[in-house]
């Protein structure tokens, strides 16, 4: 046999864990947070999904030397809310912010993701917001949502500004101005963060890769009044951003 049969054979392997491992959380998280969110409330059901399917299957990859997350930055407090902005390059980003404790945190989702089996129905369980695309009436509610999650004290919300994954990480896509307007009227920080090479351990083929990733956590500040706040805002953070991925 040759090296590249090596590598294809471990590449298969790498791919045969990673999937099993997820099927077996998907199941485990979904039921316990079942049980959660109707005896304990949804606050506590989402602390659970994130240590279960987040932090959980970072453990189990990081058992066979597929993936480890190193956190850099001061961690959030408690007692804190914030918008935190993350850039998004792959399906792998949620199981890497659930590090990002011990701060409570809500996701923007596209509400049609709600159907999928399992993560889907686990992310309505938990409260996660799903944003309705169909109209303006319909984003106008999940942005009034979010706002109820922030001023209530009850959550930190995690938004992707991209809005999808980008398809040549680590480049980033134009970010949408939605985040930094809702921490602007919930009068709330925005806490980047930015991730680094989570892409290489999965990215958009499926195919698992290895990799050393980092949870970058910047300093959280204050979105300025108006538009121009938000443009300023915006641009700081991706400043911010590009700077760590190593773009500028």
């Amino acid at each position: 046999s040759t090296p590249g049969e090596h590598m294809k054979i471990a590449a298969l392997l790498r791919s045969i864990y990673f999937y099993s491992a997820l099927l077996f959380l998907l199941v485990v998280s979904f039921l316990i947070c079942l049980v959660a969110r109707y005896t304990l409330g949804h606050v506590v059901a989402k602390r659970l999904h994130e240590a279960v399917l987040g932090r959980g299957l970072i453990h189990l990859l990081s058992l066979v030397g597929i993936a480890s997350v190193e956190v850099i930055g001061k961690r959030p407090s408690s007692d804190e809310r914030y918008v935190v902005v993350v850039n998004h390059s792959s399906y792998l980003d949620h199981a890497v912010t659930s590090f990002i404790t011990p701060c409570d945190k809500k996701y923007f989702t596209n509400a049609k993701y709600y159907k999928l089996p399992l993560f889907g129905w686990t992310q309505w369980l938990v409260h996660d917001i799903g944003v309705e695309l169909g109209s303006p009436e319909a984003r106008q509610r999940s942005i009034d949502k979010s706002l109820d999650v922030l001023t209530s004290n009850t959550s930190s919300l995690c938004i992707y500004p991209e809005g999808t994954r980008v398809h040549n990480p680590p480049q980033l896509k134009e970010f949408k101005k939605g985040a930094f307007i809702i921490a602007q009227k919930a009068k709330v920080q925005i806490l980047p963060v930015t991730l680094v090479d989570v892409w290489k351990v999965m990215p958009k083929s499926g195919a698992i890769g290895t990799g050393k990733i980092k949870c970058i956590i910047g300093e959280p500040f204050h979105v300025g009044e108006g538009d121009k706040g938000v443009e300023e805002a915006m641009a700081t953070t991706i400043t911010w951003m590009e700077k760590q991925l190593g773009l500028s």
